[in-house]
């Protein structure tokens, strides 16, 4: 459908100061910042965008009506399903049909204008990776694609530096860089990552085979976000419109349809021809098991996590999967994404691994580590009695985890 014309208020960019209250620093706990204004502002990367504030009458039922719409359409919803005060704040936030997706493949990756609206995005982003040093070659592949490769790192990085050597996040950092505006703590990259992208950063030996087409990271930016935050009562939509210039030419997606393809989710009764509901066979794990104990005794192992594949056919749609563990397994960081290539992303999770967020004396970084460091703690045993202190570390697979550490 196409987006009504409307008009900005002018408002010049203010950064938010949620984080002040009194002249102290309150931690956002990850809820979204307070209700914001329409307004127009221009980001680093000199592009215009116009983002309007709409009023929600049911944010329950906008939010029913989008997870439907995953089903079939990409695009993503952060949901928590509960707060703990001093912890964890109480929010959603989630989009459809956005415009543009950044795809990757080891060091190849692959930008694509999704809608008539994404292809307007499509010069500016390739003018910006042109001039990125860690890209070692890219070109458009039509006017709706842009495909291609991150340079290989070369020389030594330290500890602290080796985040900086070419990677796909380099590729992320580019567009972090276009798009960043202190006026706007919304409009962003949204996604997911795969655990194979740390090995840009360590080269390690890998000893199982990789499908050559799974992707390690898709991430979108969204046009178009409904966001619920649930302590303020307070629910909006934010529409986006962007002005591009590029070649001497300036490209709008005002009035443009924003209308992606849709993909009917299709229910599984049966197992894929050749895909096993195991990744070992029986008896396997177990000596794996076996052959970590070994080690363990002799010292050459101080922590191991096996793990195994099993698969299940599936004949519900993801919306119904993501709210049944909600309710089953309320949690602070719910998630449910359709990746496109009918891949769904659909879990809980009672953890945040890490948080950053800018508060008056900078950036303020907090990551939750599965177990807390124990001073006192000088034999497994001693560890275990100390470990029942932890709230947060109850579950007797962590406790036998502990033990065999």
């Amino acid at each position: 459908m196409k987006r009504e014309a409307r008009a900005s208020n002018g408002l010049s960019p203010k950064r938010l100061r949620s984080h002040a209250v009194g002249g102290k620093e309150v931690p956002s706990l990850g809820a979204p910042s307070p209700k914001p204004r329409s307004q127009t502002y221009v980001t680093a990367g000199h592009v215009v965008v116009i983002s309007e504030v709409l009023e929600v009458e049911d944010p329950l039922a906008e939010v029913q009506e989008l997870s439907r719409r995953l089903d079939s359409t990409r695009g993503c919803l952060l949901s928590s399903s509960y707060e703990y005060p001093g912890r964890y704040g109480q929010w959603t936030l989630g989009f459809a049909d956005p415009p543009l997706c950044l795809e990757a493949w080891n060091r190849k990756f692959q930008v694509t204008a999704l809608n008539r609206r994404g292809v307007c995005f499509v010069p500016t982003v390739f003018d910006v990776l042109k001039e990125t040093a860690a890209v070692a070659e890219v070109k458009m592949d039509g006017p709706d694609k842009i495909i291609g490769e991150v340079k290989e790192s070369e020389g030594y990085f330290s500890e602290e530096e080796r985040s900086k050597q070419p990677s796909i996040f380099s590729v992320v950092r580019a567009f972090v860089n276009l798009f960043e505006s202190g006026a706007d703590h919304h409009l962003g990259l949204y996604g997911a990552f795969g655990y194979d992208l740390a090995f840009q950063f360590e080269k390690v030996k890998l000893h199982k085979d990789r499908d050559p087409q799974q992707r390690d990271l898709v991430l979108y930016i969204p046009d178009s976000l409904l966001i619920i935050n649930h302590q303020q009562q307070q629910s909006w939509k934010m529409e986006y419109d962007f002005v591009f210039a590029s070649g001497g030419k300036m490209l709008s997606t005002k009035d443009m349809d924003d209308k992606g393809p849709e993909v009917a989710f299709k229910p599984r009764t049966q197992m894929p021809l050749g895909v096993d509901k195991r990744e070992l066979k029986q008896g396997e794990f177990a000596k794996l098991v076996g052959a970590a104990k070994e080690k363990f005794l002799r010292g050459d192992l101080f922590e191991a996590v096996l793990s195994q594949t099993f698969r299940e056919p599936c004949k519900s749609r993801p919306s119904e999967v993501f709210h049944c563990l909600q309710g089953r397994n309320p949690s602070p960081y719910g998630f449910l994404m359709n990746l496109g290539e009918e891949e769904y992303l659909v879990g809980a999770s009672p953890e945040m691994f890490v948080r950053v967020e800018r508060n008056l004396k900078g950036l303020r970084v907090e990551t939750c580590p599965s177990v807390a460091p124990l001073q006192e703690a000088r034999t497994p045993w001693r560890m275990l009695s100390t470990l029942r202190r932890f709230s947060l570390i109850r579950r007797k697979s962590l406790r036998s985890q502990c033990v065999q550490m």
